[in-house]
């Protein structure tokens, strides 16, 4: 298991303890209870139930929330400029070029803090007209899907 894994499973767990809370606390301050029980009282007994469901969601969201997919773009000088207005569509700015990598970040600061600051979008460039796009995958699918349908637009375009 690498680094980045450990750290967004912590980050998880986090931030399925801070929601389940809320949850919690809304629904009990706005339902009808005794007055002498307190929220915490909800769950006696079931603590480590509650503990390892915690933990067991934050362990397996990462292997599910994040992918990596090779895409088909093609060699082109301008590569860049049409991936970076593909990205800019989907509210990412270019975060720097490090040879053939790019990476991206969402614009939104709103947007970073739900995802943990886990938002950033990598795109390795191979030699032969592929590459390799990792990030979140619900972004990962719809950008991958959006850039090789430009990119294979400009393609048919040039013939």
């Amino acid at each position: 298991m690498n680094a980045r894994y450990f750290l967004r499973a912590i980050k998880y767990l986090l931030f399925v303890s801070i929601l389940l809370s809320i949850i919690v606390l809304i629904l009990f301050y706005t339902s009808e209870h005794s007055s002498n029980i307190m929220p915490w009282q909800l769950f006696e007994g079931k603590y480590s139930q509650l503990i390892i469901f915690i933990i067991a969601i934050s362990a397996i969201y990462p292997i599910f929330g994040y992918q990596k997919k090779e895409i088909i773009i093609g060699n082109s000088p301008d590569l860049i400029d049409e991936i970076t207005r593909v990205m800019k569509n989907y509210q990412y700015n270019e975060e720097k070029i490090d040879g053939n990598i790019v990476t991206y970040r969402h614009r939104s600061f709103v947007v970073k803090l739900f995802r943990q600051f886990e938002d950033r979008i990598t795109i390795t460039f191979k030699e032969d007209g592929f590459a390799d796009i990792e990030g979140i995958r619900k972004d990962i699918v719809r950008i991958s899907s959006a850039l090789e349908r430009e990119l294979n637009q400009r393609g048919e375009g040039e013939i």
